[in-house]
Order: structure tokens, then sequence, then C-alpha cells
């Protein structure tokens, strides 16, 4: 993931590649306009995973969308479209022949990765980008400065 001023952008792998998430007011919309059939149908209430099939294929495709968007590309995901990729990442994790345990960790890295990318989108950073902040009572050391 990174931080590029005026552009949030994340990644995922799906199948073996690699794709853009960028979360612009578009894409947030995209989402809420295609979420009728959701529980949750406010991108805010979808800023905390985990994520049901339906909801991945929408953030997938929302996502996909608007980093296509930013980059000024016009041929957009279509919800068919977002369901095809999703199932062929489970094409892709069958092939490799792995147990719950593992499946499970894969599970929970796309809905990591797509957490992350909603909530860059909103203006939060990620735990995974963001700056420790010093404690109060930690020491000053060489490369701290006063």
């Amino acid at each position: 993931m990174s931080v590029k001023k005026g552009m949030p952008t994340a990644q995922i792998e799906l199948a073996g590649k690699r794709y853009d998430l960028r979360y612009d007011i578009d894409s947030m919309a995209e989402i809420e306009g295609a979420a009728e059939d959701m529980e949750r149908k406010s991108f805010y209430a979808l800023l905390d995973a985990p994520y049901t099939i339906r909801e991945q294929a929408i953030m997938l495709m929302a996502g996909i969308n608007g980093a296509r968007r930013d980059k000024g590309e016009t041929a957009l995901l279509d919800a068919d479209g977002s369901k095809a990729l999703l199932q062929s990442h489970f094409d892709y994790l069958r092939e490799k022949q792995m147990g719950m345990a593992e499946w499970q960790l894969k599970m929970s890295l796309i809905n990591r990765r797509l957490m992350e990318a909603a909530r860059l989108g909103a203006g939060l950073v990620p735990p995974s980008i963001s700056k420790k902040e010093p404690e109060a009572n930690e020491l000053p050391s060489a490369t701290n400065s006063p």
C-alpha cells in the first residue's frame, strides 16, 4: 500500500495477479448504488472487515474502477467481471490444494486489503502504514530531535 499526495492507492492480489484499488467518491457512490441487497448499504459501514462474498465483489469492482479512473482508463469493471475475478481467485486457490487454515489466511488477506483501501479512500490512514506515536515516557535517542 502506498500513500501519494492526493491519490490514495492500495493493491490486492487475486489469482496471482496484482490489482490497484482506489476508492474515490465515484467508487463510494458505486458501492452504495450496488448495495441494495446487502445488509450494510453505506460505504462507511463497510470500513470494517470481514466482508461477505457480495460485499467483496462490489468492493473489488468499485476499487478497481476507482484506480482505473485515476489512471485515465475508460474500460471499467462491471459486477459480472468482478464476480468472475473473484471466482478466478477461488479457482487459483483450489489449484494450490491448500487446507482450511491456509485458505482462511488467504481470505483474511483479501478482507484486510479491501478494508485498508476503503479506509484510505475515506481519509483514514490504515494501521499498516500509520506512524507510531512516541510514548510519553519514551527516552530521547540520538535520532530523536528534542
